[in-house]
């Protein structure tokens, strides 16, 4: 009898392991790291089509953000005030002159971009869905462009202005709140040598600060399409400090 007793009550523990509220897989709460207020672990590893890893169309300020046009083209305008003040370039020249390409855009949700960690929050194990979008300068003259700075940037490096929109659910599988955390390039990213692009924005959060989101995409041949095989960490210092074109909070 008490052998039957032992062998359920370890059942019982394995099960767990497998199962948590209305049966969601269990999650986890990750302390911050020292000298952040928040810190943050976010991966993509779902297959998608190579050719269509950036989506060139309003549909995450339309669908995800559900912004009117008139907010949609206040952001737009944000965009181009911080790009332009960073780099020291004229954006609509640039267009006119087809060196580059200025559009809005969103990271494709095939790729599975999650978020796996957050410091002092809940996360399940399968992480909570994130959205990736906003707008996007990418250098199409094959001849790349010079900065203000005398910095040349080659074709194809790209600059982007938005936010991480990441949908959370509590641990009894409800829908909470959204997690919105703003993201803008202080630097052009530029894909390396084996074809890597670093991710390198800094981000606010108007409770968390200001941080930095840094880490790479490097996708792979996988069936059906290519891997996204992408980590990106979030470190937030809680500091307003000043940036040479501060964020705006925008909803």
């Amino acid at each position: 009898m008490f052998r039957k007793v032992v062998v359920l009550v370890l059942l019982c523990q394995a099960l767990s392991a497998f199962a948590g509220p209305n049966g969601a897989r269990p999650g986890h709460v990750a302390a911050s790291a020292s000298g952040f207020v928040k810190t943050g672990l976010l991966m993509a590893n779902g297959v998608f089509d190579p050719n269509k890893m950036i989506i060139f169309d309003p549909r995450y300020h339309e669908d995800v953000r559900h912004r009117t046009p008139a907010r949609i083209a206040e952001h737009r305008a944000l965009a181009i005030e911080h790009m332009e003040t960073v780099f020291g370039i004229n954006i609509e020249q640039l267009v006119a002159e087809q060196r580059i390409m200025f559009s809005p855009f969103f990271m494709n949700d095939d790729m599975a971009y999650r978020v796996y960690s957050l410091s002092d929050t809940w996360v399940p194990t399968r992480g909570f869905t994130m959205h990736d979008g906003g707008w996007i300068l990418m250098v199409t003259d094959p001849n790349g462009i010079d900065l203000s700075d005398g910095k040349h940037i080659p074709a194809g490096s790209v600059s982007v202005y938005g936010e991480y929109y990441v949908e959370v659910r509590n641990e009894g599988g409800v829908s909470a709140d959204p997690i919105i955390v703003h993201y803008q390039s202080d630097r052009f990213i530029v894909s390396g040598f084996y074809g890597e692009t670093p991710i390198l924005c800094d981000v606010f959060h108007p409770d968390w600060g200001w941080g930095r989101a840094q880490g790479v995409a490097l996708p792979f041949p996988d069936v059906g399409g290519a891997n996204a095989n992408t980590r990106n960490v979030w470190t937030f210092t809680g500091s307003d400090f000043s940036r040479p074109s501060h964020a705006v909070w925008f909803e």
